[in-house]
Parts: structure tokens; C-alpha cells; sequence
């Protein structure tokens, strides 16, 4: 008499790692070619590895394999191939990260879509949300920027949270770079900004001083005659300058020749050469 609480499949009997589901199975038509392949060859020739979580043992590497298996009417018996021993089941060794041996084993096999690649890099940061993008990018096989950019959608949904600092792949816990600004959306940043700001500031407030004010009020200034001439040299030619600048975007706005141009081609012009 037939069993009928009997498991109709691996999957059935076998609890699945989740980071055994980072990359997505293959389509039937793959797994049956597959299945025809390990029969051929008389079976398995990559081993099926398993973790150790709390009492029991999870699937962690060998999915595809085993449904393909499934598909072509092949035997699977675990007790069997862990009696026998061999190369067929293998477990994880004692402080590898499932996720880590899962990618390195995975990437080299698979060729995946761009939108696989963001669907793994979500499926990583997700597990493991403190790794740094630089981390999960050598794991992925992608780049920091994609990775950053997958982090900021996930942690704008709340899908994973907003830490503060990452862990390396040297184990070293730093603070996470943030995205820096756009430049024309930056304040004062340099040097030049500040001093022109600066500037710019303390002549509005000398015009409001000195304006309807005739200059005897204030004559009794602790600044001496040179640096007054100084003062009114260094105006002078901001006017001079300013007001060169102005033209010049004048006559760039409405499409004129600047006269510096006319003297250029009028030096450039070949000469006559006389005997």
C-alpha cells in the first residue's frame, strides 16, 4: 500500500536557505536540458551544499540542479548520498557567510539581466542591509553607484533601514558616505565664494554709508592718503572691469564679433610678400 503522506517532492522533505533564492530559477526548458545532461553523465558531478541552522540542515547551493533532476524522473535520496559519502553533499564550512559562498559559487555561472543584477542587489542589501556599497558591488559583480542608488530607493520605501555607518570587507565598521550635493546647489564652498560674498557685503554697506553724504563728514577718517588713493585706484578699476565684462556679453548675447576678434584676423592675415 502506497504512502500518501509521502513527500511528492525534494522541495517537500528539504527546508530552502534564503540566501540559497538571491538568483532567480532556471525556465523549464533549461532545467529539462539540465536533467538530461546529469543523467547522461550518471549524475551529479558538482556537489549540493547544505548549512547547519540551529538542529537542522537547510538546502543552500544546488536548487536548479535538483529540480532538473526532479523533471527527468531521477532518484533523489539524501540518506543515500549521505551514507555513501563522496563528493555529492557537502556542508558549508563552520564561519563562511551563506550569503558570501552562495554569490562567489552563483555569478560565475549565471549571466544575468540588468534588472536581475538591481533584483540580486536588492535581495543582498536586504539581508544584509550594514554591508558597504563597495562590498556588495565586489559581491555582485557591479559598481558602488548602482549599489548606493538601490540602498537610497529601499531606505526611501523602508524596505531596509538607514544606517548610519557600514561594515567593510575588512570587517571595519565606517560612517556611510552620503550623496553630496549638486555644485549649483551648494552654498559658499570655497575660498573665492566666501571672500566674494564677504565682499560684496561690506561694499553695500560703505554705499549706504556714503551715499547723499558729502565726503567732509568724513574727513576726519583714521585711514591715511594712501590708502584712500588706494581705495579709489582699486574702485576705479572694478568699474573699468565690470563694465568690459558687460559689454562683452552684450555683444556675445546678440551674436556681434568682439573687436578683439577683428584685430586677431587682421594680424592673422598673410602677408604680401614683396621681392
Amino acid at each position: 500500500m502506497s504512502n500518501s503522506s509521502s513527500p511528492k517532492s525534494w522541495r517537500d522533505a528539504l527546508p530552502i536557505h534564503p540566501a540559497a533564492e538571491l538568483f532567480p530559477l532556471m525556465s523549464e526548458p533549461e532545467l529539462r536540458e539540465l536533467g538530461e545532461d546529469i543523467k547522461k553523465r550518471g549524475g551529479l558531478i558538482d556537489p549540493i551544499t547544505f548549512v547547519q541552522v540551529g538542529d537542522h540542515f537547510e538546502l543552500l547551493d544546488g536548487r536548479n540542479r535538483l529540480d532538473a533532476m526532479d523533471l527527468v524522473d531521477m532518484c533523489i535520496d539524501f540518506k543515500r548520498w549521505g551514507k555513501e559519502g563522496g563528493d555529492i553533499i557537502r556542508l558549508l564550512p563552520d564561519g563562511m557567510d551563506p550569503y558570501d559562498f552562495v554569490l562567489t559559487a552563483n555569478l560565475h555561472r549565471r549571466h544575468l539581466t540588468s534588472e536581475q543584477k538591481r533584483e540580486l542587489i536588492d535581495k543582498v542589501l536586504k539581508a544584509k542591509p550594514e554591508a558597504s556599497n563597495a562590498t556588495v558591488a565586489k559581491q555582485t559583480k557591479t559598481t558602488d553607484k548602482t549599489v548606493a542608488k538601490r540602498r537610497r530607493k529601499l531606505e526611501s520605501t523602508s524596505e531596509i533601514p538607514k544606517l548610519k555607518k557600514t561594515v567593510g570587507a575588512d570587517g571595519k565598521s565606517r560612517p556611510k558616505i552620503k550623496k553630496s550635493a549638486p555644485k549649483s546647489q551648494r552654498g559658499s564652498v570655497s575660498a573665492k565664494d566666501i571672500a566674494l560674498k564677504d565682499f560684496t557685503a561690506r561694499a553695500l554697506e560703505l554705499i549706504r554709508l556714503t551715499k547723499n553724504n558729502n565726503p567732509d563728514r568724513f574727513a576726519n577718517t583714521s585711514l591715511s592718503f594712501k590708502d584712500l588713493r588706494q581705495l579709489g585706484h582699486f574702485f576705479l578699476n572694478l568699474a573699468l572691469v565690470c563694465e568690459k565684462s558687460a559689454r562683452l556679453r552684450l555683444t556675445q548675447s546678440a551674436g556681434l564679433r568682439s573687436p578683439h576678434y577683428w584685430v586677431r584676423r587682421r594680424h592673422d592675415r598673410p602677408r604680401k610678400i614683396t621681392e
